[in-house]
This record gives structure tokens, sequence and C-alpha cells, in this order.
């Protein structure tokens, strides 16, 4: 039952917790909807904001299985770097990295 702009319990046992409201979580599914959308038409971006993810861990997963699937790697030996960069904004990369995603 949707009431009072709430989010309807079966609802909220099928997506990650939030505290929005209604209204809002109905922007942002259709925001991730866009955003999927435009994954699988244009392919994966150059930069990820991870935190924006949904489930940032399972995307890394995924990465990390796609990665090791297409260079025949050992999925238990895989490790993840992580490299901090001065960049401020999207714009400023122009290619992913050779080696890796």
């Amino acid at each position: 039952m949707i009431y009072n702009g709430f989010i309807p319990e079966s609802w909220k046992a099928l997506a990650p917790f939030t505290n929005k409201k209604l209204a809002s979580w109905i922007l942002q599914l259709i925001k991730r909807i866009e955003q999927y959308n435009n994954w699988i038409k244009n392919g994966e971006p150059t930069v990820t904001w991870l935190s924006g993810i949904q489930i940032p861990f399972s995307y890394m997963i995924a990465l990390s299985q796609q990665y090791c699937k297409e260079n025949k790697y050992e999925l238990d030996k895989l490790t993840i770097d992580t490299k901090v960069t001065k960049f401020t904004d999207a714009s400023q990369i122009t290619c992913k990295p050779a080696n890796g995603r």
C-alpha cells in the first residue's frame, strides 16, 4: 500500500536502505534506469563514481570476474589496487588504463 508518500515495505525489501520519501525514491529509480540503459547502449563509461552505484561491491566483483575471464587469470589470485589521482572532473580522463579497468 502506498500511503503518505512512504516507500512500500515490499519495495524496501528489494532495494538498498534509504530514508527517502516515495517521490524522491522514484526519481532516483528513473535516473538509475537511464544510467543502466546508457551503459547498455554506449558501453561502460570511462569514469565511474563508485559511491553513486547502487551496490558498489557487486560492481567491483563483476569487473574482477570480467577481467579474469578476458585475460584467463584465476579469480582467487586477483588483487585490486587503488590509485589516488588529482583529477577533479570526468572530462580530464581521456581513456581507460591499458591494463585493468
